[in-house]
């Protein structure tokens, strides 16, 4: 056991400073490519203002550099024109009228019959444009700015679903003659597409900050403790024995003793005394527990499976599953600084659990 330990601790020792190496150097490539970027943009700026244009301040280097890196995330670096609906429109019927001026030339040419057809299904599509997509691209823009209007609340098919309506009512395109031979789009759909890399970016950090977790895990010597309720009970957090990691939060809570009194005012459902706890935690039963019936949620497996019954004041409780943990954190009173920061904890563990779970899972696809 002494060395088993000790081998834990050689590792987390190990793991600690490879990561902090990894955190500076993360931390001084993004201060160089933002010092480089600005760069750039600054010898553009001043280019492009001449040597009798005005001055280029910070300021106008710094808004130059967030929309670049705007472009960046949601298109790749690839420039995009931003248009309004009422430009859009004028575009369009400025550009039908221009297909129609130049389909008697195109007849006369003695073009190929497939060069004409490709002509007049483009004219057709113009006209199909103007003609008869006012309403739905009403509805799409509409539909645009609920969604990031949801703010929290977006998700990854709601952002792409909107993103889908959009493209159906043509609100983007790309080498249509609108802008020329580039890629446009209203300004409803550029915030779709930077709100789409903003939640991919989310995604892609929860999921490192989760494997981190996970390498973390297997270097645990001790039980976590989140804090104490305002009647002083401890509450803690357990990593699996069996050296396999922990991907459902699981929250034991100290017994009401003699010292420690009093209890929740609402507790949650699920609640097991502590000789129905799993073998995998290695508890032992205290003597003369009562037996428990099992009321499990569908989401919790047979292994750990919470009881729904009053405890007596001399067992430990067990809250598993996410639900369950949640409830937890919210019964306890926030207005109070213990069970403030125990609240705080038992969330932030929840959420560990879940990048936990992201990260375990693409591990596995791999």
């Amino acid at each position: 056991a002494g060395q088993a330990a000790e081998r834990r601790c050689t590792r987390r020792a190990e793991w600690v400073a490879r990561t902090e190496a990894e955190d500076r150097e993360a931390k001084r490539t993004a201060r160089r490519e933002r010092e480089e970027v600005r760069a750039r943009v600054r010898a553009r700026l001043r280019e492009a203002a001449g040597e009798e244009g005005p001055d280029v301040s910070e300021a106008m280097v710094s808004a130059e550099v967030v929309k670049s890196e705007e472009d960046a995330k949601a298109f790749g670096g690839d420039e995009v024109k931003v248009i309004s609906r009422e430009q859009l429109q004028k575009l369009e019927s400025e550009l039908a009228v221009s297909l129609e001026v130049q389909a008697a030339g195109v007849e006369e040419s003695g073009a190929s019959s497939a060069a004409q057809q490709a002509f007049e299904a483009r004219r057709a599509e113009i006209r199909r444009r103007r003609d008869t997509l006012r309403k739905p691209r009403a509805a799409a823009v509409e539909l645009l700015r609920q969604t990031v209007a949801a703010g929290s609340r977006m998700t990854l098919d709601s952002l792409q679903h909107a993103l889908q309506v959009a493209r159906d009512a043509v609100l983007e395109g790309d080498r249509d003659g609108i802008a020329g031979n580039g890629r446009w789009m209203v300004l409803e759909v550029k915030e779709i597409h930077l709100a789409l890399a903003e939640l991919r970016k989310v995604e892609e950090e929860r999921a490192q900050f989760g494997a981190r977790q996970l390498e973390l895990a297997e270097t645990s010597l001790r039980s976590s403790c989140f804090g104490r309720d305002r009647f002083g009970r401890r509450y803690f957090a357990l990593e699996r024995p069996d050296g396999e990691p922990t991907l459902t939060p699981t929250i034991f809570v100290q017994p009401r003793t003699h010292d420690v009194v009093g209890g929740l005012e609402e507790s949650p459902p699920t609640e097991i005394s502590i000789n129905q706890l799993p073998e995998m935690f290695n508890f032992s039963a205290s003597a003369g527990a009562d037996d428990i019936e099992s009321a499990a949620p569908a989401e919790i497996s047979e292994a750990t499976m919470p009881a729904e019954r009053d405890i007596s004041p001399q067992n430990w409780l067990c809250y598993d599953g996410e639900a369950a943990c949640t409830q937890l954190a919210q019964s306890l009173d926030s207005r109070g600084i213990w069970e403030r920061s125990l609240q705080a904890a038992i969330e932030t563990y929840v959420r560990n659990m879940a990048s936990r779970r992201i990260a375990h899972k693409q591990l596995q696809e791999l």
